[in-house]
Parts: C-alpha cells; structure tokens; sequence
C-alpha cells in the first residue's frame, strides 16, 4: 500500500473500501451484554453498547468481501483462543503460569488454525496502523495470501492491566482493552510509513503482544508457534502503567 489516498481494500488489492473492522471482534462483542471497554487513561470503564456501536469500528479500509467472507476462518482462530482462555479463568486468582495445550486450544490440526490466530492478527494490525494514517511496510503480511507472515510474532502473557475498579465490573475477563501502537516511523514525502511496530490488547487478564519485526520480549510470553505443542504463558503481574512503560522502552 504505497498511498494513504487509495481506495482499494489492503489486503486483496482490488476491492473498492466499502467495510469497517471491528476494533474488538463482533462475535466476541456479542458473546454477552457486560462487555467494558477501559480507554487508555484515567476516564471511567465504557460499558460497550452493543457489537455494532461504531466507536467499536475502525475507519473503513478494506472491502466486504475479504471483512465478512475471505477472513471469517480467522476470526474463528482468534474465538478459540477466547473460549479456551475465559473457561481457565473463573475467578480473580490465577496462577504464576497458565500452560495451554496447543491442540487442545486449536483442535487435532493446531499448525493450521494456528497459522490461521496469526492471519487475523495480521488483519487486526494492519487496519490499525491505517486507521491511525500510517502506511504499511512494503513486507507487511498479507492475510489471504500468507505472504511474509512471519515478519509478525505474537506472544501471549498474563498480566493485571485496569485493577478492579470499585467492583463495576461483574466479571473481571469481560473488560476489554487495546494498548498504544508503537512504532518505528519513516517520513516519505508528505506521509509516514511505520517500519516495525509493537501493539498489544488486553481480555481480562489474558495479554497478546503484537511484534512486526520485533523478537518477542521474554517478559511478555516467548513467540506463540507450532515447535512445541505446549506454551507457557508467565504472569507478570504488571499493571498497565507498568506494561507501557516497558514496551516503550523496547523501542
């Protein structure tokens, strides 16, 4: 994507912009009525009205076609990981390390769906560095063709990141958040393209650190793939001050 003026969808290419992305999933959205969504500063937690409210979307920049039918088996990838997750956590007490058990997590073919969690996160990305009016690396990677997928590294951690809030929130796991996107910036002319980036979203307790063309900070989980069937996932027990003044200064 060599402009911010195109009105081509980035990730087929071909498709006029006519969809929105969701900033949270829809489906997680619609999951239950007690979704909260804490806004990176001192207001209050946001009760989220509903799946379709817009300040749930991005701006439009991508088509329909990839959004809602060439992409949903990624969003699929992505539920599982939830499911997965919201079932360990009943209470808010856990342990120092959570293990997952990649196929129990993704199903008998884990490398797959595996590969599929990374596509949507590759999409989840990518409208958020457009959304913000920053050109894409040229390697940035492409969720249906699978190209230079591996330029992106997730990691998985647990941490404490909103604290608990006067009791507002009835359950701890439906608080939703999305940390800063950092990046590396390179000025082009009258636009700015972003080099490497670090971004990260917060489900309750459960972090997953974005890093496109970062190695993995051992402090929030090592690199989520399919080498070993059996991923630990550390608490670090940090707060969100704590978890951006780290990742800031990874830069």
């Amino acid at each position: 994507m060599s402009t911010l003026n195109m009105n081509l969808c980035w990730i087929c290419k071909k498709n006029e912009i006519d969809s929105r992305e969701h900033i949270f999933k829809k489906s997680l959205l619609g999951k239950t009525k007690n979704f909260y969504h804490v806004p990176l500063s001192e207001k209050p937690i946001v009760t989220i009205q509903g799946p379709g409210s817009n300040k749930m979307k991005y701006k439009a920049n991508i088509c329909a076609v990839c959004n809602n039918q060439l992409t949903q088996g990624f969003d699929m990838a992505y539920d599982k990981l939830y499911v997965w997750f919201k079932s360990k956590i009943v209470k808010p007490r856990i342990k120092n390390i959570l293990t997952m058990n990649l196929s129990q997590v993704f199903g008998e073919n884990y490398k797959s769906t595996l590969e599929d969690f990374y596509c949507y996160c590759a999409k989840s990305l990518g409208c958020r560095i457009i959304d913000a009016g920053i050109l894409l690396p040229e390697d940035f990677p492409n969720p249906l063709t699978k190209e230079n997928l591996r330029t992106l590294s997730i990691s998985l951690c647990l941490t404490r990141p909103f604290g608990y809030k006067g009791g507002q929130v009835e359950s701890f796991v439906n608080i939703l958040g999305k940390g800063d996107l950092l990046g590396y910036l390179q000025e082009e002319g009258d636009e700015v393209r972003v080099l490497k980036a670090i971004w990260w979203e917060n489900i309750g307790f459960l972090q997953i650190s974005y890093w496109l063309g970062y190695k993995p900070n051992a402090l929030f989980g090592n690199e989520l793939n399919d080498n070993e069937v059996v991923y630990k996932i550390v608490n670090t027990k940090m707060d969100l001050k704590k978890v951006m003044k780290k990742m800031r200064n990874i830069l």
